[in-house]
């Protein structure tokens, strides 16, 4: 949750309150009921007075109630089903891969049993002698292996498939999860490498905002790149945010620049398009704006479907003493 700037706004009110980007981001949160006591005054109070805001709250609370509206829950017995035609499927698989010379056995009733196939192996391992015969019981399942499942924790195990046999038993498919603690500093070259690899995970956000978190203080060129490749292509737009406002160490770089060009022309979240144009303004204050940075600000001004996204193209032009084209 963003903390609220200390600014004064268009209300008119001094003190703490909160920006319009900062009331986006907690715009769902609002809606859910998540937010805090103060915040939500703070977000009230700055929704009262703006009225592109009001606009966004409006169209969210008519997409959620149209997504309430259309939900629709699969009946039980369509994910059984499911569940029958994925394991029919797997077991056609597996039985496709059988020789060629077995399954032509079990095509004249003749296909050998388990019991059978050990005995005949164990027979050939007899002949071949002692010596392989101590080599093949390796193979063989030992209590150890037994008393080694006997003891899985089921809180720690996944299920993947529950079987009903002919009687009353079951057969239970898992998955054993193990977990690994390792420990260090953000300085660490195993812990870099393993927190570069979550920022890349593109399974859970949360595990690459905790990344992002833990690499703020990074100034690596491998941080760097993989800032800028997540700023660009993450699937999440609030990791793309997180991303863009991590990259201002690294914003007098020709390379961030580019990439906040690039993201300001075609990211399709404007509170992303907006922080991108925040830290192109704030890299450009000490030697200005370069001639690709304005007119990409002056196109998006033009295009951009997002009113407060234009505003802020014309604001940060004009603060940079650059001619404003008219529309």
């Amino acid at each position: 949750m963003p903390v609220p700037s200390h600014s004064k706004d268009a209300s008119g009110f001094g003190g703490f309150r909160m920006t319009c980007p900062e009331a986006r981001e907690n715009l769902g949160l609002y809606l859910y009921g998540d937010l805090d006591f103060a915040t939500e005054e703070l977000f009230e109070q700055h929704v009262s007075v703006c009225e592109l805001c009001r606009a966004a709250i409006a169209e969210e609370r008519q997409w959620h109630d149209s997504v309430k509206a259309n939900a629709v829950e699969p009946p039980l017995e369509l994910l059984s089903n499911c569940r029958q035609e994925l394991h029919d499927a797997i077991q056609i698989a597996q039985e496709a891969k059988e020789p060629l010379w077995l399954r032509c056995l079990d095509s004249l009733g003749f296909r050998p049993t388990g019991w059978s196939m050990r005995i005949a192996m164990a027979s050939l391992l007899v002949c071949l002698g002692f010596g392989l015969s101590r080599l093949s019981e390796r193979w063989v399942p030992t209590p150890a292996f037994t008393d080694q499942m006997a003891v899985i924790d089921p809180l720690r195990a996944h299920v993947r498939m529950i079987e009903q046999g002919s009687d009353d038993s079951i057969q239970v498919v898992i998955d054993e999860i193990r977990e690994h603690v390792v420990s260090g500093t953000p300085n660490d070259p195993l812990m870099r490498r393993f927190l570069l690899a979550a920022l890349r995970d593109p399974s859970d956000p949360g595990i690459r905002v905790d990344s992002l978190e833990a690499l703020k203080e990074d100034s690596g060129t491998d941080v760097r790149d993989t800032l800028l490749d997540v700023a660009q292509h993450d699937s999440n737009s609030g990791v793309r945010l997180k991303a863009i406002a991590a990259l201002e160490r690294f914003a007098e770089q020709a390379e961030t620049r580019r990439t906040l060009v690039n993201v300001l022309s075609h990211d399709e979240c404007p509170d992303v398009r907006s922080e991108a144009i925040d830290l192109l303004v704030a890299s450009g204050d000490k030697r200005g704006l370069n001639a690709q940075v304005t007119d990409t600000l002056h196109n998006v001004m033009k295009s951009d479907p997002d009113g407060y996204v234009r505003m802020r193209c014309q604001r940060a032009l004009q603060a940079s003493n650059v001619p404003v084209k008219v529309y």
